[in-house]
């Protein structure tokens, strides 16, 4: 998919602009039969979006009703069962009214129930219209910048602001895709606690209190949205860079424990900065070193307080078993 000019990104209806109206069966069905070859998809997406109609008739009406309603897709829905109402069942026809005719979803909808992916590799060459290649070529940056599971980091925030858009360019996304996802997480997580609205999902065999349930999706779904940030940031496809950690921080502002003596901070602070400016490992790995050394120092200060300098740590120093390990012959440089 090339990457449209501003021209024609300011040219594209916005979710607002578009008309909640459902899709003519006719134009819907050539679509369907334009882009799926098996036949039991077919008949199964048109049935799916005959018995979707025939429900709610008047799209707008199903934009309006209260969120449980649009979460369930079938009546009698067993919590935790399939089909239980949720990705498999009217998503494709959601997403087809989404990125093919620009009507954005209402992110209440889309942090409350499950989709399944837009960057499926069946909707590579058509279909919705988003870019799976340049996705994965997201997927391979990210993880170069230390994300071990960057596709799982990138489906959830970046197909549900697609959804949210109304439009399936991943470069016309910016910093206010960032902060209307972000208010709306907020604000969905308030809800739930009061509310467990996603509770009908969950695979946990109870139901858990609705502050646990909160807490949790709070949690993922910052991280994720932080990620696909940094990701942004970095293609400088956003020009605001992204913070830390919820009330973290950076970990790379933390490099040595607070409590560390003066020379020892001076040593794994050169260390680790060196690694990190020189792209001498990932981000990721360096951390992984950061906290490992970071043990070796509070253990350090708690068995042998007298030590003020990893030159007085040997393998003969008692009870120095995780320094006996940092002490290992390697061909990285030594700290000094």
């Amino acid at each position: 998919m090339t990457a449209l000019t501003r021209p024609q990104l300011a040219a594209l209806p916005s979710p607002a602009a578009a008309r909640r109206v459902h899709a003519d069966r006719a134009v819907y069905k050539n679509w369907i039969y334009e882009h799926c070859s098996s036949y039991a998809v077919r008949w199964a997406r048109l049935d799916d979006y005959d018995r979707f109609v025939a429900q709610w008739p008047v799209l707008q009406d199903w934009f309006d009703a209260p969120l449980r309603h649009p979460l369930l897709d079938k009546e009698n829905c067993v919590r935790g069962q399939h089909p239980h109402g949720g990705a498999s069942v009217i998503m494709p026809y959601l997403t087809y009214l989404s990125l093919v005719r620009g009507i954005g979803l209402d992110y209440p909808v889309l942090l409350a129930r499950t989709f399944t992916s837009p960057f499926k590799h069946e909707a590579r060459y058509g279909g919705p219209g988003v870019d799976a290649d340049l996705f994965d070529r997201h997927v391979i940056r990210l993880t170069q910048l230390g994300y071990t599971t960057a596709r799982t980091q990138l489906v959830w925030p970046l197909g549900r602001m697609l959804l949210h858009r109304g439009d399936p360019d991943l470069t016309a996304l910016g910093v206010d895709d960032l902060d209307e996802l972000r208010a709306a997480i907020d604000a969905f997580t308030a809800r739930l606690r009061l509310d467990p609205v996603r509770e009908f999902y969950s695979r946990a065999p109870v139901e858990r209190p609705p502050e646990v349930t909160a807490d949790g999706y709070l949690r993922s779904a910052i991280a994720r949205l932080h990620a696909v940030h940094v990701l942004l940031f970095d293609l400088g496809q956003v020009d605001r860079p992204p913070t830390g950690r919820v009330g973290a921080g950076s970990w790379v502002d933390h490099l040595a424990p607070p409590d560390a003596p003066p020379k020892i901070r001076a040593v794994i602070e050169r260390y680790l900065r060196l690694h990190l400016d020189a792209n001498l490992d990932r981000p990721q790995t360096v951390r992984h070193a950061r906290d490992a050394l970071r043990r070796l120092v509070t253990w350090m200060t708690a068995a042998h307080a007298e030590m003020t300098s990893l030159a007085d740590l040997t393998a003969n120093t008692p009870n120095s078993s995780c320094a006996g390990s940092a002490r290992r012959p390697t061909n990285r440089p030594v700290l000094r």
